[in-house]
């Protein structure tokens, strides 16, 4: 194996392995896939208590876990990005909470820190 290959594969697994470091987006989805051919280009949030006076059809529930550093408007536009991937033109009953996480190198428990994580979820919807 060539020194560069190494090399490269080396800094591929830090990158990797590195935890808590940037937004982590979960997805569920609560309707069968439908194939996406005009993926969105704007997303409209709905917080909690908002009024969602619209047709929609639930797709599924996206849950943005924000890294060590990362501010609500990183978390929320990876939330958006999100629902575009999954052809959603909306998120309803957005919350926020936070989450005890753990920030570090993968494998390498003793100098693991803990943190603060902002969490964002909504379910994302298709409106009519």
């Amino acid at each position: 194996m060539s020194f560069k290959k190494l090399f490269s594969i080396c800094i591929l697994a830090s990158l990797i392995s590195c935890l808590g470091y940037s937004p982590t987006p979960y997805f569920t989805r609560l309707a069968e896939e439908q194939k996406c051919d005009n993926p969105p280009t704007q997303v409209d949030l709905y917080f909690e208590g908002e009024p969602t006076n619209f047709s929609y059809t639930k797709i599924g529930i996206i849950e943005v876990k924000g890294g060590y550093t990362d501010k609500d408007d990183v978390v929320i536009n990876s939330m958006k990005q999100e629902a575009i991937k999954r052809c959603c033109n909306a998120i309803i009953g957005i919350k926020k909470m936070y989450s005890t996480e753990q920030m570090g190198i993968l494998f390498d428990s003793k100098n693991q820190e803990k943190y603060q994580a902002v969490v964002y979820y909504g379910i994302a919807v298709q409106k009519k």
